[in-house]
Formats: C-alpha cells, structure tokens, sequence
C-alpha cells in the first residue's frame, strides 16, 4: 500500500517525535489491515475441539500440546493444528503440473539472487548469534511434517554450479491426513508439529512424552548433566531437549543458555515459595521463561534486525508504552515491590484494628 510504513517512515522521522507518531499511527493502521484481510484460517475446530477438556492447571500454565491457551476455542495453536494463510482460499492454487513448480528453478534463483559472489558485505550491527536466535524461535512456534514416502522434488542443478551436476533433493511437505470428505474445497492444508504459542516449545516440547523426556521431576527443573550441560541421546548423539532438529553450535548455545535459566528461575521460585511442589515450580518457570525470550526477540532482537525508529518504538512499547522506558516508571515499579513486600504485614495490621480480613 502506498502508505506503508516502509516508504513512509524514512520521510516521517525527519520530523522528530512528532513524526515517529505519524509513523506509529500508519504502522497500526496497517496492522488492522493485515489482521483484518490477510489471516485466513483453513481448520475445523468444531471437530478438533471436540473431546478436549481444559482442568484447572491450564487456567494458569502452558498444556503440553498447546491446548486450552484459548478457553473458547481449545484446539487453536495447539500441535497438528493447520497453518492457516495469509491469502484469500479463492487465490490459492494446488500445484497440478509438477515442472511448474520448478519453473523457475529455485536453484537459478539463489545462485543469482543470495550468492555473495565476490562482493562480501559483512553485517556491521549483527553476528551469528541474530542468525541462532531467528532459528530457536522459529522451533518454538513452527515446522512442517515431512513427507518421507520417497515421492521427493528434484531441483536441477544449472551448468557450472559448485554442488556439481545432477539434482538437489528436497523432501515435500508431509498430506494433512485430518481433511475429510466435505473439505475438498479447500486448497491443500498443513499441519504444525510443534504449538503455534510463543511457549518455548523447543525447549519443553510440543508433547507429553517429549515434556517428559526432558523434565527432571525435581524442583521444578529441566534435565542436565552432573556438569550443568544437557544430556544427549542414545543413537543420535543429539541434546535432550524439545526440538533438535537442524542441529548446530548456535542453537546449542542457545538451548544451553535457556534450560539453565530455566533451572535458575526454578531455584528462585522454589526459594520464595517453599511449600510449592514440583509441577508448580515446573509451570512458573515455563511462564517466566518463555516471556523472557519473548521480550529479548521483541525490544533487542528486532530492533537490532530493523533499523527503523518507527518500529523500535512500536516494539517497546509492548513492554514499557508509547512513552518508553522511564525513570518515573522504574520508581513506580520499585514502590509496587515495596508494597509487595509489606501486604501480609498491613493486611494483619489492618485485620488487627478492623477486627476483620480485608
């Protein structure tokens, strides 16, 4: 759209903060737009929520297969939901002629397009670790069932490229097995293996058997070696952890990282709460640690990846307001502390006085 926040925000921000709130103005706007006209869902829900019962324990902490996230609707952003789309049904094509999909070649493609060819341009804002991070939240939210039937695509390699000559084999994107009779209107469907919430199921899985492999039953805690390192598989010789596919020096790093804050929070809670037991510990520090990573992809990640005022201010503002961060805030937030700290003592001064619980 000619509004866009991509065109505009450059002009926009000659203007200072004034012009940082036309650009935030736009920018929502947009987003209405986007929500209104470019999420389309492809699921049943009235057939996948039937059967599912959401206890007391899921009003308060993340289900294992990302159920009841949604009280009304208890199936969506769960494991083996349908990816929905970002076009109208009646845009969407199943591909028929199958050279048509290589047409053109994606490997064409990449050499010309995302080669670096003599011309290296290093990043000069970020390293590796951006590239890590993008890969161990994209494991929490998505991946794609593989078709393993051998009914693999193809890709023909061009004349002089470095891999050779032959093919490139790539593995097709796994049938949804759930579509019924009545849906054969619809355009081909996917399934998401892993919950669709930012619930930090790379590291606890997307499963109960998973969730269990990785979880000590002790405090609260995740499962790591006598050395604090995470424990390996058998065959594999890949981390126990909740999704280890792809696996790398980055995401190890990172995996590590994250199942010792885990444990960390866990201490933390178990120190200040010493009556709770294991499942309770277990479920806060889920909660506490799937916000954090939250908040570091949305106020250091992305404004590091967008360098852009418009929308660094905008992805601040979902944890500080339009305002940012501020001293006044952080006093604020010091006097509510205090007064956490303090209630059991006024609320027994109180009923003391009064003669009455408050």
């Amino acid at each position: 759209m000619a509004t866009s926040i991509w065109v505009t925000w450059p002009a926009l921000t000659k203007y200072g903060t004034l012009g940082i709130i036309g650009g935030l103005l736009t920018l929502a706007a947009e987003r209405e737009q986007l929500f209104e006209n470019n999420l389309v869902d492809v699921e049943d829900y009235e057939r996948r929520n039937a059967g599912i019962v959401c206890d007391e324990r899921s009003l308060t902490a993340r289900t294992e297969d990302g159920t009841c996230n949604i009280l009304s609707n208890p199936a969506e952003g769960s494991a083996y939901i349908r990816m929905g789309r970002n076009v109208s049904l009646e845009s969407v094509q199943a591909e028929v002629d199958a050279n048509t999909l290589l047409t053109p070649n994606p490997r064409e493609i990449s050499n010309n397009l995302m080669s670096r060819g003599d011309d290296f341009k290093p990043a000069t804002t970020v390293n590796f670790i951006a590239a890590a991070w993008i890969q161990f939240m994209v494991h929490d939210w998505f991946d794609h069932e593989i078709d393993n039937s051998g009914d693999d695509i193809h890709i023909p390699l061009p004349a002089g490229d470095e891999l050779g000559s032959g093919y490139l084999t790539v593995k097709r994107t796994g049938a949804d097995p759930t579509r019924e009779a009545d849906e054969a209107h619809l355009p081909p469907t996917y399934r998401n293996m892993n919950t669709h919430w930012w619930d930090g199921s790379q590291l606890y899985g997307s499963d109960k058997a998973t969730n269990d492999k990785v979880r000590a039953f002790v405090d609260g805690k995740l499962k790591v070696t006598a050395d604090g390192t995470l424990p390996t598989e058998f065959f594999s010789g890949l981390p126990v952890t909740g999704f280890n596919n792809n696996w790398w020096v980055g995401l190890s790093m990172l995996h590590q990282i994250f199942t010792a804050e885990h444990n960390a929070i866990a201490d933390m809670l178990k120190a200040n709460n010493p009556g709770k037991d294991d499942q309770w510990l277990y479920d806060k520090a889920r909660l506490i640690n799937a916000a954090l990573m939250a908040k570091i992809h949305t106020v250091e990640w992305t404004p590091a990846i967008i360098a852009n005022p418009v929308t660094e201010r905008a992805m601040n503002a979902n944890w500080w307001g339009l305002l940012g961060q501020s001293e006044g805030q952080e006093n604020f937030q010091e006097l509510l502390r205090r007064y956490n700290e303090n209630a059991a003592y006024i609320d027994g001064l109180v009923e003391l006085i009064t003669g009455e619980n408050p």
